[in-house]
């Protein structure tokens, strides 16, 4: 890997949440790059800096991966990660009983190497490969399609009625919302890192 150089660009935009729970992961000197989408618990959480589960899922994740040195695989750097992560809810009293409370994050995380890349990824977040050519090649698959079109359903069906507050939309789909975080690192659901042992 001596020869290999990266250019790379990160954008990130806060979306309607207190804070922007989206992180990038930038290790040039392992060649590991990678996005996040924190997933906050939906019973509110705020610790005593005012940061969101989110939030704080995020950064300690991207924390980990940019302190990454060694050659050990993605998914043996996740299954430890995800270990902390679990360590932080439990410190912080989460029921991690109960998905609704817990903390996590999406990932799209790209190890460049001199003969290929490897790669890993949960949720929605997405890998593209951009070619010299032009040719643009998704490398993975949104894992929460089949579950957001229910949610976007009610959400439209609420528009429709007249609804257009975002609290008000937001109840008229809570309910698929909660039913979907039990679906998160099942046969069916979507993969997520969350602190459960079935993340990895």
């Amino acid at each position: 890997m001596n020869n290999l150089f990266v250019t790379y660009e990160e954008i990130t935009r806060k979306g309607v949440g207190v804070l922007n729970e989206d992180a990038i992961i930038t290790n040039p000197k392992v060649n590991l790059y990678g996005a996040l989408d924190g997933v906050s618990s939906l019973v509110p959480y705020l610790n005593t800096k005012k940061e969101t589960g989110g939030f704080i899922a995020a950064n300690l994740v991207k924390n980990y991966f940019e302190s990454v040195t060694d050659p050990r695989s993605l998914m043996d750097h996740m299954i430890e990660v995800n270990d902390l992560l679990r360590e932080q809810m439990v410190f912080a009293n989460i029921d991690l009983r109960k998905k609704e409370e817990l903390w996590g994050a999406a990932l799209a995380i790209v190890r460049i190497q001199d003969n290929g890349v490897e790669f890993i990824q949960t949720g929605d977040c997405m890998i593209l490969a951009v070619y010299e050519d032009g040719e643009v090649r998704p490398l993975t698959w949104k894992q929460v399609s089949h579950l957001e079109a229910p949610a976007f359903a009610k959400w439209q069906e609420g528009i429709t009625k007249g609804l257009n507050s975002q609290t008000e939309l937001h109840e008229t789909v809570i309910d698929t919302i909660r039913k979907n975080r039990y679906r998160a690192n099942t046969d069916g659901g979507y993969g997520v890192l969350n602190g459960e042992k079935d993340a990895v």
